[in-house]
Protein backbone atom coordinates (compact mmCIF):
# COMPACT_ATOMS: atom_id res chain seq x y z
CA UNK A 1 0.00 0.00 0.00
CA UNK A 2 1.39 3.42 -1.06
CA UNK A 3 0.54 6.82 0.27
CA UNK A 4 -0.80 8.05 -2.93
CA UNK A 5 -2.41 5.91 -5.50
CA UNK A 6 -2.56 7.82 -8.51
CA UNK A 7 -2.56 11.57 -9.69
CA UNK A 8 -5.99 12.36 -11.69
CA UNK A 9 -4.37 15.57 -13.03
CA UNK A 10 -0.91 16.25 -13.42
CA UNK A 11 0.68 19.15 -13.33
CA UNK A 12 4.07 20.96 -12.34
CA UNK A 13 6.80 18.77 -11.26
CA UNK A 14 10.54 20.02 -9.62
CA UNK A 15 13.70 18.20 -9.72
CA UNK A 16 14.54 16.54 -6.74
CA UNK A 17 17.71 14.46 -4.73
CA UNK A 18 16.87 13.24 -1.37
CA UNK A 19 19.70 12.63 0.94
CA UNK A 20 18.04 9.66 2.28
CA UNK A 21 15.54 6.96 0.26
CA UNK A 22 11.26 8.40 -0.32
CA UNK A 23 8.76 6.05 -0.62
CA UNK A 24 6.33 6.89 -3.23
CA UNK A 25 3.61 9.14 -2.07
CA UNK A 26 5.12 10.59 0.97
CA UNK A 27 5.46 13.88 0.98
CA UNK A 28 8.48 16.04 0.86
CA UNK A 29 8.92 19.92 1.98
CA UNK A 30 10.97 21.93 -0.30
CA UNK A 31 10.77 25.56 -0.47
CA UNK A 32 8.17 26.28 1.02
CA UNK A 33 5.81 23.84 -0.91
CA UNK A 34 4.71 20.21 -0.71
CA UNK A 35 6.01 17.65 -3.48
CA UNK A 36 4.68 13.93 -3.76
CA UNK A 37 7.19 11.39 -5.65
CA UNK A 38 5.35 9.38 -8.20
CA UNK A 39 8.38 6.90 -7.92
CA UNK A 40 10.06 5.55 -5.04
CA UNK A 41 13.67 7.61 -5.21
CA UNK A 42 17.05 6.61 -4.06
CA UNK A 43 19.25 8.67 -1.81
CA UNK A 44 21.54 11.27 -3.17
CA UNK A 45 19.96 10.63 -6.98
CA UNK A 46 17.82 12.77 -9.30
CA UNK A 47 14.69 12.34 -9.10
CA UNK A 48 11.44 14.65 -9.10
CA UNK A 49 8.81 15.45 -7.48
CA UNK A 50 4.65 16.64 -8.03
CA UNK A 51 4.19 20.07 -6.76
CA UNK A 52 0.72 20.57 -8.65
CA UNK A 53 -2.33 18.52 -9.10
CA UNK A 54 -5.08 16.48 -7.76
CA UNK A 55 -4.07 13.10 -6.05
CA UNK A 56 -5.33 10.62 -4.66
CA UNK A 57 -4.33 9.65 -0.83
CA UNK A 58 -4.56 6.80 1.61
CA UNK A 59 -6.70 8.39 4.77
CA UNK A 60 -7.18 7.88 8.42
CA UNK A 61 -10.88 6.76 9.26
CA UNK A 62 -11.40 10.31 9.21
CA UNK A 63 -14.84 11.86 7.77
CA UNK A 64 -13.82 14.69 5.15
CA UNK A 65 -15.55 17.46 3.66
CA UNK A 66 -14.98 19.24 0.47
CA UNK A 67 -12.25 21.94 0.72
CA UNK A 68 -11.12 20.09 4.09
CA UNK A 69 -7.57 21.20 4.92
CA UNK A 70 -5.89 17.63 4.47
CA UNK A 71 -2.02 17.23 6.38
CA UNK A 72 0.21 14.10 6.18
CA UNK A 73 1.30 12.36 9.90
CA UNK A 74 4.01 10.38 9.62
CA UNK A 75 2.98 7.78 11.79
CA UNK A 76 -0.76 7.99 10.65
CA UNK A 77 -2.88 5.04 10.58
CA UNK A 78 -4.04 4.64 7.02
CA UNK A 79 -7.67 3.00 6.99
CA UNK A 80 -7.31 -0.78 6.18
CA UNK A 81 -3.36 -0.28 5.87
CA UNK A 82 -0.75 -0.90 8.24
CA UNK A 83 -0.56 0.99 11.52
CA UNK A 84 1.96 3.49 11.51
CA UNK A 85 2.82 3.43 8.27
CA UNK A 86 1.84 7.00 7.58
CA UNK A 87 -1.07 8.14 5.97
CA UNK A 88 -3.08 11.74 5.16
CA UNK A 89 -5.46 12.98 7.48
CA UNK A 90 -7.96 16.08 8.14
CA UNK A 91 -7.21 16.10 11.98
CA UNK A 92 -4.95 19.30 12.70
CA UNK A 93 -3.33 17.83 15.68
CA UNK A 94 -2.35 14.72 13.87
CA UNK A 95 -0.69 15.77 11.12
CA UNK A 96 2.71 16.93 10.25
CA UNK A 97 1.93 19.28 7.74
CA UNK A 98 -0.30 20.52 5.63
CA UNK A 99 -0.46 19.64 2.28
CA UNK A 100 -3.33 20.74 0.11
CA UNK A 101 -7.44 20.58 0.39
CA UNK A 102 -9.82 18.12 -0.36
CA UNK A 103 -11.62 18.22 -3.80
CA UNK A 104 -14.81 16.29 -2.44
CA UNK A 105 -16.07 14.66 0.40
CA UNK A 106 -14.70 10.91 2.00
CA UNK A 107 -16.58 8.79 4.50
CA UNK A 108 -14.33 7.36 7.57
CA UNK A 109 -14.69 3.90 5.28
CA UNK A 110 -13.23 5.50 2.40
CA UNK A 111 -9.22 4.44 2.68
CA UNK A 112 -8.87 7.58 -0.10
CA UNK A 113 -9.34 10.76 -0.41
CA UNK A 114 -8.44 13.60 -3.57
CA UNK A 115 -6.38 16.40 -2.82
CA UNK A 116 -5.67 19.53 -4.54
CA UNK A 117 -2.02 19.83 -4.35
CA UNK A 118 -0.56 22.96 -2.96
CA UNK A 119 -3.98 25.10 -2.72
CA UNK A 120 -5.34 26.37 0.53
CA UNK A 121 -8.56 27.86 1.41
CA UNK A 122 -7.98 31.95 1.10
CA UNK A 123 -7.95 33.60 5.12
CA UNK A 124 -10.53 35.97 5.05
CA UNK A 125 -9.74 39.55 6.54
CA UNK A 126 -11.78 41.00 9.07
CA UNK A 127 -14.05 43.72 7.84
CA UNK A 128 -13.65 47.20 9.68
CA UNK A 129 -16.24 50.08 10.52
CA UNK A 130 -13.85 53.11 10.77
CA UNK A 131 -14.83 56.98 11.86
CA UNK A 132 -13.15 59.93 13.45
CA UNK A 133 -14.87 60.79 16.61
CA UNK A 134 -13.89 64.20 18.15
CA UNK A 135 -15.01 65.07 21.99
CA UNK A 136 -17.85 67.17 20.29
CA UNK A 137 -19.75 63.69 19.69
CA UNK A 138 -20.26 62.96 22.61
CA UNK A 139 -23.53 63.77 24.24
CA UNK A 140 -23.10 64.11 28.43
CA UNK A 141 -24.90 61.31 30.67
CA UNK A 142 -25.53 63.70 33.34
CA UNK A 143 -22.92 62.01 35.69
CA UNK A 144 -19.45 60.82 35.25
CA UNK A 145 -20.09 59.46 31.29
CA UNK A 146 -20.77 60.44 28.39
CA UNK A 147 -21.57 58.59 25.13
CA UNK A 148 -21.26 58.63 21.03
CA UNK A 149 -22.62 56.54 18.83
CA UNK A 150 -20.80 55.24 15.84
CA UNK A 151 -22.44 56.23 12.29
CA UNK A 152 -22.40 52.82 10.71
CA UNK A 153 -23.55 49.89 12.18
CA UNK A 154 -22.64 46.10 12.39
CA UNK A 155 -24.29 44.92 9.46
CA UNK A 156 -26.89 41.81 10.19
CA UNK A 157 -24.31 38.07 9.82
CA UNK A 158 -21.38 39.99 11.54
CA UNK A 159 -19.19 38.39 13.91
CA UNK A 160 -17.21 41.23 16.61
CA UNK A 161 -13.69 40.68 17.01
CA UNK A 162 -12.35 43.95 18.73
CA UNK A 163 -11.70 47.41 18.24
CA UNK A 164 -9.16 50.21 18.09
CA UNK A 165 -9.06 54.12 19.26
CA UNK A 166 -5.82 55.99 17.96
CA UNK A 167 -5.98 58.85 20.58
CA UNK A 168 -4.80 61.92 18.28
CA UNK A 169 -5.83 64.61 20.43
CA UNK A 170 -5.47 63.75 23.97
CA UNK A 171 -9.10 63.80 26.17
CA UNK A 172 -8.73 66.59 28.86
CA UNK A 173 -10.50 66.44 31.80
CA UNK A 174 -10.25 65.84 35.27
CA UNK A 175 -7.71 63.18 35.48
CA UNK A 176 -7.66 58.87 34.19
CA UNK A 177 -10.40 59.40 31.39
CA UNK A 178 -11.45 55.58 30.63
CA UNK A 179 -12.69 54.72 27.40
CA UNK A 180 -15.44 51.31 26.88
CA UNK A 181 -16.83 50.19 23.89
CA UNK A 182 -20.40 48.22 24.05
CA UNK A 183 -23.96 48.95 22.70
CA UNK A 184 -26.73 51.09 24.48
CA UNK A 185 -27.64 49.04 27.81
CA UNK A 186 -24.27 47.27 27.79
CA UNK A 187 -21.53 49.93 27.28
CA UNK A 188 -18.69 47.51 27.74
CA UNK A 189 -20.10 44.16 25.91
CA UNK A 190 -17.06 44.89 23.49
CA UNK A 191 -14.47 45.86 25.90
CA UNK A 192 -11.97 43.66 28.43
CA UNK A 193 -11.35 46.74 30.66
CA UNK A 194 -11.45 50.25 30.57
CA UNK A 195 -8.77 51.82 28.50
CA UNK A 196 -6.94 55.34 29.24
CA UNK A 197 -7.53 58.09 27.03
CA UNK A 198 -6.07 61.04 28.39
CA UNK A 199 -2.78 61.09 26.30
CA UNK A 200 -2.21 60.65 22.39
CA UNK A 201 -2.28 56.84 22.77
CA UNK A 202 -3.39 53.88 20.60
CA UNK A 203 -5.59 51.28 22.85
CA UNK A 204 -7.87 48.32 22.15
CA UNK A 205 -9.34 45.44 22.49
CA UNK A 206 -10.44 42.57 21.84
CA UNK A 207 -14.59 42.10 22.62
CA UNK A 208 -15.33 40.37 25.57
CA UNK A 209 -16.97 36.68 25.75
CA UNK A 210 -20.40 38.38 26.33
CA UNK A 211 -19.49 40.43 22.88
CA UNK A 212 -18.55 37.06 20.93
CA UNK A 213 -22.26 36.75 19.26
CA UNK A 214 -22.96 36.86 15.96
CA UNK A 215 -25.42 39.66 15.44
CA UNK A 216 -29.27 39.09 14.43
CA UNK A 217 -30.32 42.68 14.04
CA UNK A 218 -27.76 45.89 12.91
CA UNK A 219 -26.29 46.99 15.59
CA UNK A 220 -24.96 50.45 16.81
CA UNK A 221 -21.71 50.52 18.12
CA UNK A 222 -22.02 53.13 21.47
CA UNK A 223 -18.29 54.34 22.95
CA UNK A 224 -18.41 55.44 26.31
CA UNK A 225 -15.99 57.77 28.06
CA UNK A 226 -15.79 58.29 31.94
CA UNK A 227 -14.36 60.61 33.88
CA UNK A 228 -13.44 59.91 37.74
CA UNK A 229 -15.39 63.39 38.44
CA UNK A 230 -17.79 64.22 36.28
CA UNK A 231 -18.08 63.93 31.95
CA UNK A 232 -18.57 68.04 32.00
CA UNK A 233 -15.17 68.39 33.09
CA UNK A 234 -13.94 66.86 30.35
CA UNK A 235 -12.86 69.93 27.32
CA UNK A 236 -11.08 68.31 24.48
CA UNK A 237 -10.32 64.96 22.94
CA UNK A 238 -10.64 63.19 19.39
CA UNK A 239 -9.45 59.53 18.25
CA UNK A 240 -9.61 57.82 14.97
CA UNK A 241 -12.04 54.52 16.07
CA UNK A 242 -12.10 51.11 13.94
CA UNK A 243 -14.17 48.13 14.96
CA UNK A 244 -13.17 44.60 13.70
CA UNK A 245 -15.92 41.79 12.85
CA UNK A 246 -16.18 38.76 10.70
CA UNK A 247 -18.73 39.73 7.86
CA UNK A 248 -21.16 36.77 7.13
Amino acid sequence: MTAVTAFDIIGDSIPYTPASDVVVGVPQQVAGRIGIPHTNLSADTLGSLQVKGIFRADIAAVTVVAEDVIGWDADGDPYGGTAGSGCYTNAPADWDFKVGVASEAATATSGEVKVVLNVFPSVALPSTITQTVAFGDFTDGGGTSGYADVTIPIPIGGLPIGWTADVTTAFAGTAGIGMEVGIAGDTDKYSGSSEGVDSAVLVGSLVSLDGWDTISTARTIRITLTDTTDFGAITAGEMDFTFYYNAA
